[in-house]
């Protein structure tokens, strides 16, 4: 067995070991539901999602389609750059300065709608930014190289 073939076929055990905890962790949750539906929804989505990602990307390897594995963890790049972006925001503190001072003049709540807006929009221009030249840098290397043996 070549070093290329044992690390595709490490990498693939791992996906679908990955896959495998995380399903089983959701059907842990069924047992057990909690009072909420909503919760509830949220925990089967992120189950779903902590399931499926590694399965498929199993999947993907095995299949030997690089270029669609790379674009799924991508966009699953890209929800995390969401996250972090809007935390980063949030920790900054500067929604809450404004919000503070408003209280003083009210000229400055017109200051603080368009603050407002834009720090709403700003995490998802970021992972809109982070998926659109990842995807580029993914098609310009990975479109050329052969997906198949």
């Amino acid at each position: 067995m070549t070093i290329p073939a044992l690390v595709r076929a490490v990498a693939i055990l791992g996906f679908a070991g990955v896959g495998g905890y995380g399903a089983f962790g959701m059907s842990q949750m069924v047992e057990r539901p909690p009072q909420s539906f909503l919760v509830l929804g949220f925990m089967a989505f992120c189950g779903f999602i902590v399931a499926v990602v590694p399965l498929w990307s199993a999947y993907l390897t095995y299949r030997r389609d690089y270029l669609t594995l790379a674009l799924l963890w991508i966009g699953v790049g890209a929800i995390a750059v969401y996250g972090l972006a809007s935390n980063l925001l949030r920790w900054s503190g500067i929604q809450e300065r404004f919000v503070n001072s408003t209280t003083d003049s009210a000229g400055i709540a017109f200051l603080a709608l368009p603050l407002s807006i834009a720090l709403l929009v700003l995490p998802f221009w970021i992972a809109g930014q982070f998926f659109k030249r990842a995807n580029r840098l993914a098609y310009r290397h990975l479109s050329k190289s052969p997906t198949k043996p």
